[in-house]
């Protein structure tokens, strides 16, 4: 079953946002003091790391109520559901969010949002995609729905401030707050066409979820440049970013003969 929206990750994973990015914190500095890493091969830091991610999520989650680790023999995939309402797939993922997998026959029925599990019959399944840079720092953890491609919608948490609160009672803890900037994936569509009452296109902006770009014809040139810029604030940490995509019609008249050079 799969998610239309990003609703259900603010309703059941949002509570547990510090948590995760915490945990897959902590996933990377356990990665980065294994003295072995340096033999590694790629396939199997990737592994190794992913075996680090679902151990600190599991050990973060210990007795936390409506959260159990799951393992499927089947595929022999690994899994979190969250309120029997969500199972979380752990995976490293790209810059564009896209899960870094062999297209396996299993693999392939998850991507494409086919798979189902007898522990979790009526969950939906979401990616946690994590990222790391060269120096193993957490640079993004993002929530997804399955896909090949881009997925369709995206929720990210990213670093935003780190600053630490001190308790005024000697002995107790610190707050340990994540410092977290989450941003909403949005579209923001601008369409490019010729404009008639002069040589330069005019501009419209429309907002939507999909956005499918017309055929060209003949003489002319119909492309789509896609790119994501600034973020609106909803609340004090949640932002909304906004992705552009311009499509451009130009006109494109060639020569019917080419002038004698004299």
């Amino acid at each position: 079953m799969g998610i239309n929206s990003d609703a259900m990750i603010f309703t059941h994973l949002e509570p547990h946002f510090d948590r995760i990015w915490v945990a897959l914190k902590r996933s990377g500095k356990r990665y980065d003091s294994s003295p072995d890493k340096i033999i590694h091969s790629l396939r199997t830091k990737a592994s190794y790391l992913n075996d680090c991610a679902f151990t600190e999520l599991v050990s973060e989650w210990d007795e936390v109520p409506g959260i159990r680790p799951h393992f499927d023999r089947r595929s022999n995939g690994r899994f979190i559901s969250v309120d029997d309402v969500i199972l979380l797939w752990i995976k490293k993922v790209n810059f564009v969010r896209v899960v870094s997998n062999y297209l396996t026959p299993h693999a392939i029925e998850m991507l494409d949002e086919q798979a189902t599990f007898d522990f979790a019959p009526h969950a939906s399944v979401i990616v946690l995609g994590y990222q790391f840079n060269e120096v193993m720092e957490l640079r993004r953890v993002s929530f997804s729905p399955p896909s090949r491609s881009r997925p369709a919608w995206y929720v990210d948490l990213e670093p935003g401030d780190t600053t630490v609160i001190e308790m005024p009672s000697p002995g107790s803890q610190p707050i340990r707050p994540s410092g977290l900037r989450v941003t909403r994936s949005g579209t923001q569509m601008i369409i490019a066409r010729p404009d008639p009452d002069g040589c330069c296109p005019a501009c419209v902006s429309e907002t939507r979820d999909t956005f499918q770009a017309g055929r060209g014809h003949d003489g002319a040139f119909d492309f789509t440049i896609e790119f994501v810029i600034g973020s609106a604030p909803i609340s004090n940490r949640v932002f909304r970013s906004t992705r552009y995509r311009v499509r451009f019609q130009l006109d494109c008249v060639l020569p019917s003969e080419t002038a004698e050079s004299t």
